[in-house]
């Protein structure tokens, strides 16, 4: 790597932002780059918008998503075409469930225009995720698995984990994700900290947890067990849950 001599490439928050500036992901479509970074003003969460043609000299396009209901700064996004629309993902600060969002839309090449919201992860541990697209032209997205409230173990020296990389798919008008085939082995269907009823899943991942509950029409229960983590897909990724333990 040469570090470029006229860093920083975006010297400051722009009017519509503040100092809650951060988390840029680039994407390329139709010989454009766009990147979106993380913000927030006056107590509403913003997704703010630049272009480039070099990724040296950015121009701001704008707002591209913002919502005082989604929290005061979102997090983390990630912006990328999807089948014939798009989808805008980012993480909301504070939320025990459902932190991360997606959400799908059209895009101009300006603006995004919302036609439904998503949110498949459930669990308490899944956040910041970001995607990328493989040689098989599938949308790939891996998530932090970490908790604030939980004590490192004495001596390591790590903190959290990553999740299993995911497939994202649409089923039935509602985005899931689901491990890659390539981890199929990997998948068990029963755990000793996750109780399946008829039309309800308990999952007691720890002691000091509280458990969390599913319900609803269940035709599929995937497990994925790891020495730290647990991660469990609901109707192949219609719903999942993703502990740190």
């Amino acid at each position: 790597f040469e570090k470029y001599e006229n860093n920083p490439v975006i010297r400051h928050f722009p009017i519509d932002g503040s100092s809650d500036f951060r988390d840029p992901k680039v994407t390329e479509i139709d010989g454009t780059f766009y990147m979106v970074c993380g913000s927030g003003k006056d107590g509403i969460g913003k997704i703010l918008l630049y272009s480039s043609t070099n990724l040296l000299e950015w121009h701001y396009v704008g707002v591209l998503f913002e919502g005082k209901e989604f929290g005061s700064v979102l997090e983390c996004p990630d912006f990328f075409p999807f089948q014939d629309k798009y989808i805008l993902m980012f993480s909301q600060m504070g939320r025990s469930t459902h932190s991360t969002m997606f959400v799908y839309g059209d895009f101009d090449g300006k603006n995004f225009r919302p036609i439904s919201f998503h949110t498949p992860e459930i669990g308490p541990h899944f956040y910041a995720p970001q995607t990328f697209s493989d040689a098989l032209g599938r949308r790939i997205v891996i998530g932090w698995l970490y908790s604030w409230q939980k004590k490192v173990d004495e001596g390591v020296e790590y903190a959290g984990a990553l999740s299993i990389p995911r497939e994202i798919k649409i089923r039935d008008g509602k985005i899931s994700t689901f491990p890659v085939s390539e981890a199929a082995n990997l998948l068990t269907t029963t755990d000793e900290l996750v109780q399946v009823e008829d039309r309800k899943i308990i999952i007691r991942p720890a002691e000091f947890d509280s458990p969390l509950e599913y319900s609803g029409d269940i035709n599929s229960v995937d497990i994925l067990r790891d020495t730290k983590t647990i991660e469990l897909f609901i109707n192949k990724g219609e719903a999942s849950f993703s502990y740190w333990i």
